[in-house]
């Protein structure tokens, strides 16, 4: 049996010191680095706040804070807040929490806790809570590329008037969002949706579920921050690539075609829509708007003798400055501005 000279045993503590001392080093090295980057985020997050400041949008994040060592940013925020002072709009929620690799900091996740409270430009308030409110985000240099959002449990209160509201519960909802070449492209999803609305403590339409695909031309500013507020939607072309409702029982609607929203918000275009079970809408609507039943009857009464054999119509519907039209028939709806 060989045994190990001195020598030899020495040659291999020394190496075992040195991969020891440089381990050491290396640590000492990533975690002051660590802390340097987490104080330098704080500082430009601060500088942010400051610049976006002085354009008019104000940025709160009460008790910043960094953590996540060793191997993620994280950022923390209370009672976190956003208000345009130009156009009057603010936003705020419960607590606000995000998170990056150091590996893939361009790639940021984030979570928030509500309740929600908005201000419309209007003055209008809207509030929201949650189960849960999970986003994803792939920033680049000079802004936001794409966004997703996804909530379970969302319960919206809408204004619906003076002194009035509606609200709505949705089981799942998500929204997606991304740029494509220089156009904006937005995607969103509804499950199990129902609204209350003023005056009623149960829903009257019946539980319904939606999702809507559109491309605003010209509009990949906005998630870059040049774009903001109405002039994301007006003026605007678009096309709804694909919007569909299923109210159950059969009762799908789809709709798709070019639009156009011009300066005063008013909606123009021509689209395509397929109404399943026609005949079976006029009475759940009735049921659901009472004092609008007259005008479902006469904008609906039209187009039954359209429907197959299978009671599904497809008819064109002309849009023009918020007037809805059958070719050149108006149909006594009028949509209001967006």
């Amino acid at each position: 049996m060989a045994v190990s000279s001195p020598k030899q045993s020495s040659t291999v503590s020394k190496k075992m010191w040195t991969l020891g001392i440089a381990v050491v080093v290396a640590v000492a090295l990533y975690t002051g680095g660590w802390f340097f980057a987490a104080d330098k985020i704080k500082q430009e997050l601060a500088l942010q706040m400051k610049a976006q400041g002085a354009r008019g949008l104000t940025v709160e994040c009460g008790n910043m804070d960094v953590r996540g060592y060793p191997f993620r940013f994280e950022l923390f925020c209370t009672k976190p807040a956003l208000a345009d002072l130009s156009a009057g709009g603010s936003v705020d929620v419960g607590a606000l929490r995000t998170a990056a690799q150091v590996y893939a900091p361009w790639h940021v996740v984030w979570e928030a806790d509500g309740p929600m409270e908005a201000t419309l430009p209007t003055g209008e308030k809207i509030t929201a809570n949650w189960q849960s409110l999970q986003s994803s985000l792939q920033l680049k240099l000079g802004g936001l590329e794409r966004s997703s959002i996804a909530s379970d449990g969302l319960d919206i209160v809408l204004p619906t008037g003076e002194f009035e509201t509606a609200t709505m519960k949705i089981a799942h909802g998500e929204a997606h969002i991304r740029q494509q070449d220089g156009n904006l492209e937005m995607a969103a999803l509804a499950k199990d949706m129902n609204l209350v609305l003023p005056g009623s403590n149960d829903p009257k339409l019946p539980t319904v579920s939606a999702s809507i695909e559109a491309t605003l031309a010209g509009k990949a500013g906005a998630l870059e921050g040049n774009i903001r507020g109405k002039d994301v939607i007006r003026p605007v072309k678009g096309e709804l690539t694909r919007l569909v409702a299923d109210f159950g029982e059969g009762r799908v609607a789809t709709v798709n075609g070019p639009i156009e929203v011009d300066e005063a918000g008013l909606i123009s275009g021509t689209l395509s829509v397929e109404i399943e079970k026609f005949a079976d809408w006029q009475p759940m609507l009735q049921q659901a708007l009472p004092q609008n039943a007259s005008q479902f009857e006469s904008a609906m009464g039209a187009i039954k003798a359209m429907a197959d054999q299978k009671g599904t119509v497809r008819v064109n519907l002309v849009l023009s400055k918020g007037q809805v039209m059958l070719g050149f028939i108006p149909l006594g709806i009028t949509l209001p501005p967006v």
